[in-house]
């Protein structure tokens, strides 16, 4: 069955390539302005963690409302009087809350199976059709890849955004990262493995031919907490999306990247921060030594790893949705799983910078220090812009944060409201 999935993935990219993408088109990075973030309604109690989705909803809302209008997406009609009532109970700034109906979008990540968005010089907006591998989890054929794989053109429908290229190529938003100018960031961890059969180098052909791309700089590995599929030291299951890039490595310009650093001094406490030093090491010697599509040397700032967030759980109330990560796990067995915490999954729209914070009463002061660090850092990266840190690790631990949960919108998307 894998044989005959890459052999059809590899001829349906061949065919796909005989029609390339209208040159005059390039992607838009978020750092550039955005007419709407688009966050999903999410209420009631978080699976597990500290902050329902309540708290963690009314947060970002609070957070971005004033500076920027949030597309507040449901996906059942039922839902209304709800998000209504809900709105009204959590106080929030309305006036820049749009309410939308949206097939393509539930709970969960958004920016992993929303449509990229290209422009062109007079902005008109555009995407090209990618291909949803539901996370490398299930083989081609399987319901999740049917149920899911049209959400990205179902949005851009919703949207008025029209489709101008299509790709076999499976992708997810949050493995990519790339400036305004032509370069993009891609993980040969992941990349790799959504896409069996096909080397390194289709792979970034691919890319370059259906996204207008310049240039493709090619990382290894992500943080350890993105993995998947493994157990880590300590018998740690990680819920992540093996390799991420949203979670280690952003654009805040189109030549300065963040980069997350993991110190000497923490790769001697345990095996996770060790491989997270070696891993991050080994990326920001690929970043040092590249170049933009121009040729010349990026800017790099580095972030901390944030520190690592565990839980333990019963096998039987692991949640259906997760259980394929369980790897080797036995009913009865109690299983330690490990959050994908990042201070890189952030949200940046317009003026303002939203981003993680680990620390609360009763916590260890490492965590607090952290916190305060990475503040520092963004306030210095990102002048004249609020910088707003708040809890996410809820949502951390579904393997993702607060950039997977929302979707940055440019100018000129028309929808109906």
């Amino acid at each position: 069955m894998k044989i005959i999935y890459v052999l059809t993935l590899a001829i349906s990219i061949i065919a796909c390539n005989r029609s390339k993408t209208d040159t005059s088109y390039r992607l838009v990075a978020e750092y550039e302005a955005s007419e709407y973030i688009i966050l999903p309604f999410r209420s009631g109690t978080h699976e597990i963690g500290t902050a329902s989705d309540d708290t963690l909803t009314v947060a970002l809302l609070r957070a971005l409302t004033p500076h920027v209008k949030v597309l507040f997406t449901y996906s059942d009609t039922s839902q209304l009087s709800l998000i209504r009532s809900k709105l009204i109970e959590w106080g929030v700034n309305t006036d820049s809350i749009v309410l939308m109906y949206s097939k393509a979008i539930g709970a969960g990540a958004t920016t992993d199976i929303a449509p990229l968005m290209l422009a062109n010089s007079s902005g008109k907006l555009a995407t090209v059709d990618f291909s949803f591998g539901c996370y490398g989890l299930v083989p081609a054929g399987d319901s999740c890849r049917i149920k899911y794989g049209d959400y990205d053109i179902m949005l851009a429908k919703e949207l008025s955004v029209p489709v101008i290229g299509k790709s076999a190529l499976v992708w997810e938003g949050g493995a990519k990262e790339h400036n305004s100018k032509g370069t993009m960031v891609l993980v040969e961890q992941l990349e790799l493995q959504r896409n069996p059969g096909l080397t390194r180098e289709q792979i970034e052909k691919e890319h370059i031919e259906k996204l207008n791309l310049k240039k493709v700089i090619w990382l290894k590995k992500g943080v350890m907490e993105d993995d998947m599929l493994t157990v880590l030291p300590g018998g740690y299951y990680p819920v992540g999306c093996g390799g991420h890039v949203d979670e280690f490595c952003r654009f805040i310009n189109d030549s300065t990247i963040m980069l997350a650093e993991a110190t000497l001094e923490e790769s001697k406490t345990d095996s996770i921060a060790l491989e997270n030093y070696n891993r991050m090491e080994e990326n920001y010697a690929i970043l040092k030594n590249a170049t933009d599509q121009d040729g010349k040397p990026f800017q790099i700032i580095r972030v901390p790893v944030a520190e690592i967030s565990s839980y333990e759980m019963k096998y039987e109330d692991i949640s259906p949705w997760y259980i394929d990560y369980y790897v080797g796990a036995k009913p009865g067995q109690m299983v330690k799983t490990i959050a994908a915490s990042s201070y890189l999954n952030f949200i940046i729209a317009n003026n303002v910078v939203v981003t993680a914070k680990y620390w609360k009463p009763g916590r260890q002061e490492a965590r607090r220090i952290k916190d305060e660090k990475v503040y520092k850092v963004f306030t210095q990266a990102f002048p004249g812009k609020k910088i707003v840190q708040i809890d996410m690790e809820g949502y951390n631990t579904e393997g993702g944060g607060m950039h997977c949960y929302s979707y940055n919108l440019p100018f000129g998307t028309a929808f109906k409201k």
